[in-house]
């Protein structure tokens, strides 16, 4: 809106642009859209216009970034199945279970050497996880985590452990062990948060075909994108291909068939 000096407005770097020069290069731009923010698509703040619909009568591409990680209410929403359509994850045992081989494995490490764990001769490595994981919401964010506030003060109580038992045949046997457990109870920690990030999608797949989205097998992801490629003025959708899955998923998205996508995305904005 202009009254938001803070707000970039298309329209206004348009005529900026051809202030400078009629043979003005600004021919694209480049904003965020997706299921929750929409409103490039939906705000009428161009002219009159959504932004799409202003950049298609100014002749101006538009590139779709971030169509699968959504931000609503401070929080990241992934667009996307973290099972097949139509089956669901076995059911997991509870945290506290989940890490259990790894707090054992601390207390070996105590009864040998009647040393400190992590944090105290109480408390460890374990009892960190399990004071965070309920705090973690996505598999994202448990990455984030585990690089900021898990990896950091292990690594510290590793190297303190390494110089004062270096040479001991019983740490080396441990430490090779640790490190097993440990990437297996993280393994399992990301399938535990996977279960929880799966209800989200079931319940936006559900939203979308009450707003209008025909049933489909196929996954959330490619119909998130879909939507927007069926949107008129949108000349390119882009997304990650870190994983050769992200690539395969998203070659199927123009297989879907095409809905209108406008209604769609504002009936879903008003269930959500």
């Amino acid at each position: 809106p202009s009254h938001d000096p803070t707000m970039t407005s298309i329209q206004r770097c348009l005529s900026q642009a051809q202030q400078i020069s009629p043979d003005h290069h600004f021919r694209v731009v480049q904003l965020p859209l997706n299921l929750y923010e929409n409103g490039c698509a939906l705000e009428p703040n161009n002219d009159g216009l959504s932004s799409i619909d202003f950049c298609r009568r100014e002749g101006i591409g538009v590139l779709i970034n971030r169509p699968l990680n959504s931000f609503f209410n401070n929080q990241m929403i992934r667009l996307a199945d973290f099972v097949p359509p139509g089956k669901h994850l076995p059911e997991l045992a509870k945290l506290d279970s989940l890490v259990s081989p790894l707090r054992e494995a601390e207390q070996l490490f105590a009864n040998q050497f009647k040393a400190p764990l992590l944090s105290g001769f109480d408390s460890g490595f374990a009892d960190l996880i399990l004071q965070i994981v309920p705090q973690v919401r996505t598999v994202a964010h448990w990455d984030w985590v585990i690089e900021k506030h898990l990896a950091p003060p292990l690594q510290r109580w590793l190297e303190d452990c390494r110089r004062n038992y270096q040479g001991v045949d019983f740490w080396k046997q441990w430490e090779e062990q640790f490190f097993q457990i440990i990437r297996d109870v993280l393994e399992k920690i990301e399938r535990y948060l996977l279960s929880q990030q799966q209800e989200v999608s079931d319940q936006i797949r559900a939203l979308l075909e009450k707003s209008g989205y025909p049933q489909s097998r196929a996954s959330l992801s490619q119909i998130a994108m879909s939507l927007l490629l069926n949107l008129d003025g949108v000349s390119c959708v882009l997304n990650g291909m870190r994983r050769m899955g992200y690539v395969n998923d998203a070659l199927g998205t123009t297989d879907l068939p095409q809905v209108d996508s406008r209604s769609i995305l504002l009936e879903f904005s008003q269930m959500r």
